[in-house]
């Protein structure tokens, strides 16, 4: 049976592939998209995933050569989700014009965020060190968050002058 440092490298390992994946994926993802909204959100989204790895990396790297969990920050962590579409006109959601490709890409992207979530949330169970504990706890929650984005721009997608009279709440004099 694989020791202790032995499994929470494994774990490491996993998750920095996870984010490298995920990260690949939503600069793709942003190349491709054909509206400012979606390359905003798909762009950001990159970037806080890369900058999960290099956590992760530095995690990592500290096992290996301290063997303690170091003190980590996850960025992300305590951001809104509904933040990519702020800022929306009834103009900007008028010429919006999704295509399947896009609308397929963030339903593959909605997948990976629960699986990387569900994922976390595992190494949280197993973990016995409180940072790791911590740390899993944070970065579930930058997951969580990237799924609920991703759902609120699929519900934009689907329907955005929709979306933007429910998120604007208008009302008649």
């Amino acid at each position: 049976m694989q020791n202790e440092a032995a499994l929470v490298e494994e774990a490491l390992r996993t998750a920095i592939q996870m984010e490298t994946s995920s990260g690949d994926f939503y600069l793709k993802a942003s190349e491709n998209c054909g509206n400012e909204p979606g390359k905003k959100l798909f762009l950001s989204l990159a970037r806080e995933e890369n900058a999960h790895k290099r956590d992760f990396k530095k995690i990592y790297d500290a096992i290996r050569q301290k063997h303690t969990w170091p003190e980590t920050e996850v960025a992300g962590k305590k951001q809104s989700p509904n933040r990519y579409l702020s800022g929306l006109t009834a103009e900007t959601c008028s010429a919006i014009k999704p295509e399947e490709a896009e609308i397929e890409a963030v339903k593959m992207a909605i997948k990976m965020e629960n699986e990387s979530y569900d994922y976390y949330l595992k190494q949280l169970t197993d973990s016995i060190h409180p940072a790791a504990k911590e740390f899993y706890t944070a970065v579930a929650a930058a997951e969580n968050s990237h799924r609920l984005a991703l759902v609120e721009y699929l519900e934009f997608l689907e329907n955005p002058t929709g979306y933007f009279v429910s998120k604007e709440h208008p009302t008649l004099d």
